[in-house]
């Protein structure tokens, strides 16, 4: 049998995310997709329940980055995991079954990072809100991305954690206390909680800053400004009408040589 790669195993875990969600039962979604936040953060008090994406390109290039990371940097926390997918008899399905991509990815939610630094899910996530641009004479500089494309980068790092807790509670195997202590360990784990600030923030930044327009103006005369479009006919006849307007009103209040019958 051919070995299978580690990120196969992800395809295939990511490719029955909806299946996995939906055999959790309600009440630990809801637990799962609450967090304490930022004091600040209005959103932190609204009830919502974990769901499934639509779509999942977004969060297997995110898991796949991680990967790379991970084996750069710390390849300790990987080889483990490497070490299952080479046995000879190991498959997609076997390693779904075991957990082999929630595992890795709920060990790393729940990492105890040391003091003043962070866990290297969080490191990871912050770095890829940056993009390495060229300036096409062969130099190289780090670009900050949007404030709404950062904010999506770190929701998608906080959906797969999510996703790995409820795969992890799954296959805890009973309906006793190790199931709750799962959630409970993810929910106060640093990296969840750090990301659900930094969303929260990133979206709060987005808001303040001002959308530019586009407008434009076609071939008959007509304006759009975004969404909006402004027809010709309708605004050519905004002046008179005003001006009308202007001397019905005014026209009441003045008289003799004072009356807008001139104008």
């Amino acid at each position: 049998m051919c070995k299978i790669s580690d990120f196969e195993c992800v395809s295939y875990f990511l490719d029955r995310a909806d299946i996995i969600i939906n055999l959790v039962p309600g009440n630990i979604r809801a637990a799962v997709q609450n967090f304490q936040g930022d004091h600040d953060d209005p959103d932190t008090s609204q009830k919502r329940i974990f769901s499934a994406r639509m779509y999942y390109q977004e969060s297997l290039r995110y898991v796949k980055d991680l990967l790379v990371y991970l084996q750069v940097v710390d390849p300790g926390k990987l080889a483990p995991y490497i070490e299952w997918v080479t046995f000879s008899n190991f498959n997609l399905e076997y390693a779904f079954k075991v957990g082999l991509v929630p595992c890795l990815l709920y060990d790393l939610s729940t990492e105890i990072c040391a003091f003043a630094s962070a866990t290297t899910l969080v490191i990871h996530t912050c770095l890829s809100c940056f993009n390495l641009t060229q300036d096409g004479l062969g130099n190289s500089r780090v670009q900050a991305k949007s404030h709404d494309a950062a904010s999506k980068v770190v929701s998608t790092a906080l959906h797969i954690a999510r996703l790995a807790c409820v795969s992890k509670y799954l296959l805890s195997g009973d309906n006793g206390a190790n199931q709750m202590d799962v959630v409970k360990t993810f929910n106060c784990s640093y990296s969840v909680q750090k990301a659900s600030v930094i969303i929260a923030r990133f979206r709060v930044a987005a808001s303040s800053i001002a959308k530019q327009r586009s407008v434009s103006v076609n071939a008959i005369g007509d304006i759009s400004v975004n969404s909006y479009t402004f027809k010709r006919e309708i605004y050519s006849k905004l002046i008179p009408l005003l001006l009308s307007k202007f001397r019905e009103i005014l026209g009441k209040s003045l008289s003799g040589k004072n009356s807008l019958s001139t104008l």
